[in-house]
């Protein structure tokens, strides 16, 4: 299996110049064989705390990403606001190759510095699919910093997902917090991170993926664009997760499950500019 984690240049507040943005990086992702497409945090809005604004747009955000699921006949993830009971809430589908949500989560832990608490209330728990035999559970952004969220599903879980707008001036947190928790967990941690300036904050992307012992493949260059801060790019990765045996097998429980669960096969991460294998068996299922 391929994984494409995508990062791009978020139009702040524009859902359709955003769509048009999302739609060759896909296109290339699933040319590459990708069958999981992973999009940032609020993807099509940017970060922004008119919250009932953007959840405004939440019915459009999630028929464009089943539109793109089917199209390309893929797995997508992807972050939008949404209407919530109190508020709006800050939220993640899994979105299945024929359209379908398989699983949905919203953000446990608003950031506070940007006063997200004020505007999305927090969800409430964490969710696991299998695709192709590897569990899946998807987090966003600030959730990083809390190590007893991925503990809590660790032993279900062989790869987490973290998708997220994080500013450049905190690159450091982000890339020592996933190497954390791909060694707290003994999993593959996928991290999915937007480029560009929001308000003079740049985002340097720093989209990866980590094994266990936390071997990082790095973001891709665009070699049309060598600005860490404006490229478009497709994390560079290429992996078989079976060929390593994990020294802590974990049980095979699924957390929340999917009625779109595919036969277990070899995974392979790739994206554009180099690409290498390691990999470990899949952990034993319980009895």
């Amino acid at each position: 299996m391929i994984v494409a984690g995508v990062q791009f240049d978020i139009a702040w507040e524009d859902p359709d110049e955003n769509f048009s943005r999302v739609a060759p990086l896909a296109q290339r992702a699933a040319a590459k064989g990708a069958e999981i497409i992973a999009l940032p945090e609020m993807f099509a809005t940017g970060f922004s705390m008119r919250a009932e604004e953007m959840a405004a747009h939440a019915n459009t955000i999630h028929e464009f990403v089943a539109d793109l699921a089917r199209r390309h006949g893929v797995w997508v993830i992807a972050g939008y606001a949404e209407p919530g009971d109190r508020r709006p809430a800050n939220s993640c589908s899994v979105i299945a190759p024929d359209g379908h949500e398989v699983l949905h989560y919203r953000k446990i832990h608003p950031f506070s510095l940007a006063g997200e608490p004020d505007h999305f209330e927090a969800g409430e728990g964490l969710h696991t699919v299998e695709i192709s035999g590897v569990r899946v559970t998807p987090l966003i952004c600030y959730d990083l910093r809390f190590p007893e969220l991925f503990r809590a599903s660790a032993m279900t879980t062989d790869l987490f997902v973290i998708i997220a707008n994080w500013p450049a001036h905190r690159s450091h947190a982000w890339r020592t917090l996933l190497a954390a928790r791909a060694i707290d967990d003994q999993a593959w941690v996928l991290g999915v991170n937007r480029v560009g300036e929001v308000n003079g904050y740049p985002h340097c992307g720093d989209t990866s993926i980590l094994d266990p012992p936390t071997h990082p493949v790095l973001p891709a260059e665009d070699a049309d664009n060598a600005d860490s801060h404006k490229r478009k790019n497709i994390c560079v990765n290429q992996r078989d997760l079976r060929e390593r045996e994990l020294n802590a097998p974990k049980s095979r429980a699924i957390m929340s499950g999917s009625a779109h669960q595919l036969a277990a096969s070899s995974i392979e991460h790739r994206a554009s500019s180099f690409e290498y294998r390691v990999g470990f068996n899949p952990r034993p299922r319980a009895a």
